[in-house]
């Protein structure tokens, strides 16, 4: 599994690497980025690695303060974006693309940069969760003859998967008071693949890894949308690393078009993972019969490819 990882990590490195220049290799530098740290916490090695992903379209620089020098920037995680927006006075007169913090987490920061502002600039935040345009893919993909389930009270959610999502079938409390637990156990009993939502606040830490471990004991799949909910014990997920979330703050930066308002992203490139060992303690060498794990790397090769190929149709 780390070996197959390895090589789809490689595959698409290179895809950003080495088709994107494959045309432009004599063409000049198009944009020159800020990559910030905050004080004496300068990373030489992730600098270094990240400017690589980002070359040769894109000069990455060390971040200067001043808008007149530096007007794009790219900063990692939600710490260091922190400390840009309460310690840099001209954080909302940057253009900036974040890299590994969710909504949540954003709306906090734009709080904090914009609220005694005037006029904001537009930042663009990626997080490495996976889209429920990508789940569902992967469940039409490898879980076609399967029944998905999940459950939530979130009345919110719940109206908008009937939208994206309809063929997922929802547990609720319709009302009723009803703990979350029971809401999984009912699923566990009508489905065959449990799917953890991205957006639903019942999946912190804690219940997470009680749902995981009592699907695991009832022998039903479970789909994550993280590398959190991975860890955690989920059979099946999709997700961005940190050189998927580049790649597709490269395809933002090198965008002509202009966001005019925040935007909260999942990172288009990503690849699915299987936690083949836990799987196979409840099929055994029946696995391949129930998912095929060749399968979800191909389709991540492809759909990977598709956020390419529309970045080229974009800017041709």
């Amino acid at each position: 599994m780390r070996l197959k990882n390895f090589k789809l990590l490689l595959c698409w490195s290179c895809l950003g690497l080495i088709t994107l220049t494959t045309k432009l290799v004599a063409q000049p530098i198009e944009l020159t980025v800020g990559f910030y740290f905050p004080p004496y916490q300068f990373s030489k090695a992730q600098f270094q690695y990240t400017q690589t992903l980002l070359a040769p379209e894109i000069e990455l620089v060390p971040f200067y303060a001043s808008p007149d020098s530096q007007h794009s920037m790219l900063v990692t995680g939600y710490d260091n974006a922190y400390h840009l927006v309460t310690h840099v006075e001209n954080a909302h007169l940057l253009q900036a693309v974040v890299l590994g913090v969710n909504q949540k987490q954003g709306e906090k920061l734009e709080l904090l940069r914009c609220q005694t502002k005037q006029s904001c600039q537009a930042w663009v935040y990626i997080n490495e969760t996976a889209s429920y345009q990508r789940l569902r893919l992967l469940a039409q993909t490898a879980f076609a003859d399967y029944k998905l389930v999940t459950a939530t009270n979130n009345k919110k959610l719940i109206s908008h998967l009937a939208h994206e999502w309809p063929e997922l079938h929802v547990v609720s409390n319709e009302g009723k008071n009803t703990k979350t637990f029971e809401l999984v156990k009912k699923a566990s009993v009508l489905g065959d693949v449990y799917v953890l939502l991205p957006d639903d606040e019942l999946d912190d830490a804690a219940t997470g890894r009680v749902t995981l471990q009592y699907l695991f004991q009832q022998k039903v799949i479970t789909m994550g949308f993280s590398s959190g909910s991975y860890n955690a014990g989920a059979m099946i997920a999709s997700y961005a690393d940190y050189p998927n979330m580049l790649l597709t703050a490269k395809l933002k930066l090198l965008s002509p078009t202009t966001t005019e308002q925040t935007v909260f992203l999942s990172a288009c490139y990503q690849d699915y993972y299987m936690n083949e060992p836990l799987m196979s303690r409840i099929y055994g060498e029946q696995l391949n019969n129930v998912v095929n794990s060749d399968t979800l790397y191909l389709l991540a090769d492809e759909l990977n490819y598709q956020c390419f190929k529309k970045h080229k149709e974009n800017t041709d």
